[in-house]
């Protein structure tokens, strides 16, 4: 982008009022409104569409459903996900998403390890009973 002058740019907004921002220099109007800069203008917004990380948005109807019934098959789409999202650009939005996925793995894993222990606690309950009746 151009150097700006002191002056602010001679267009108005859509909502009516004067913009802002400085002109550039030689222009009475802001990169935003010179009517020169129409192409550079249309370049920017195709690169910028195009520089949204290499994402595409799929529809509903592109996607496997996924089949859950069970914790493993939970565990499987969430390792899937984080996955995808390391996949990402790097960024406080990426992070946060693989702490949060990760959390619910190790809950999920806390889970397992709580329902195993609990069955060895009913299983020894099971013999001690039977152990009493007899």
């Amino acid at each position: 982008m151009e150097s700006t002058t002191a002056n602010l740019c001679g267009a108005t907004t859509r909502a009516g009022a004067p913009c802002r921002t400085y002109a550039l220099t030689g222009s009475a109007f802001c990169w935003w409104h010179d009517p020169t800069r129409a192409e550079d203008r249309k370049e920017a917004r195709s690169r910028g569409g195009h520089a949204r990380h290499g994402r595409s948005i799929g529809k509903v109807g592109d996607v496997a459903p996924v089949k859950i019934d069970s914790l493993a098959d939970v565990l499987q789409l969430l390792t899937d996900e984080i996955n995808t999202v390391r996949g990402l650009e790097v960024g406080i939005s990426r992070a946060r998403t693989i702490g949060y996925l990760a959390g619910i793995v190790a809950s999920i894993y806390q889970a397992a390890e709580f329902e195993q222990r609990l069955a060895q606690v009913e299983r020894d309950l099971q013999q001690r009973k039977a152990q009493i009746s007899q």
